[in-house]
């Protein structure tokens, strides 16, 4: 690999993770970059809000086409053509785990009712991106069905799930290991990849 396309994963690499913050990652956490493109339409002030501030009146499936369609599939595309798809997913990778750990390295306890909690939260972005069933919630196993998210749903328009499925889907594996290398993931079927249904399975080894 030259110099040059060495250089340009590492300058694309903290554009991408911002950017795919969805399925694990993007579901840990909740929407960040969501809520900071809507943080500047709430905010506040006796005058006029200056224009940058102005609400655009995007929806959730409006933002993640515009995110996928317009910056992601075109930008992380041209890099992987250049320098390989998997050089661009162990640059995601590596990006995941070092915000993953990041996040928690405060946290006093990193159980699987700690990582499931943020499966749980109520965030809106979480609420109105993915549709999900809790179907086992102990100590020792975290098993739910996801049958809608947003983010297969705007990849897989704009004909980019192989693309969604590598620096997406798979770096769930990644998040669960760094959040706690007792925790595994299994999963088979994901809706990236044209299943019915995402059957992610979190467990607890001991």
């Amino acid at each position: 690999m030259t110099e040059n396309a060495i250089r340009t994963i590492l300058n694309r690499r903290e554009f991408v993770m911002r950017a795919t913050t969805v399925c694990s990652m993007f579901c840990f956490g909740g929407g960040s970059l969501f809520a900071l493109f809507r943080s500047g339409q709430e905010a506040s002030s006796s005058s006029e809000k200056h224009k940058f501030q102005k609400d655009t009146g995007m929806s959730y499936d409006d933002f993640s086409k515009f995110i996928v369609g317009r910056m992601l599939v075109p930008i992380v595309g041209a890099v992987a053509a250049k320098v390989g798809i998997d050089v661009v997913q162990e640059a995601i990778f590596e990006g995941s785990k070092k915000r993953v750990a990041a996040q928690v390295k405060s946290l006093p306890k990193r159980g699987l009712a700690d990582f499931a909690q943020n499966f749980k939260s109520q965030d809106p972005f979480n609420v109105n991106t993915w549709t999900k069933e809790i179907l086992q919630d102990t100590d020792k196993v975290f098993e739910m069905r996801v049958s809608e998210c947003l983010w297969a749903k705007a990849f897989r328009e704009a004909n980019a799930a192989d693309l969604g499925f590598k620096i997406v889907c798979s770096a769930d594996y990644v998040t669960a290991e760094t959040f706690n290398p007792k925790i595994k993931l299994i999963r088979d079927k994901t809706l990236m990849q044209g299943h019915g249904c995402c059957n992610h399975k979190y467990i607890f080894q001991d």
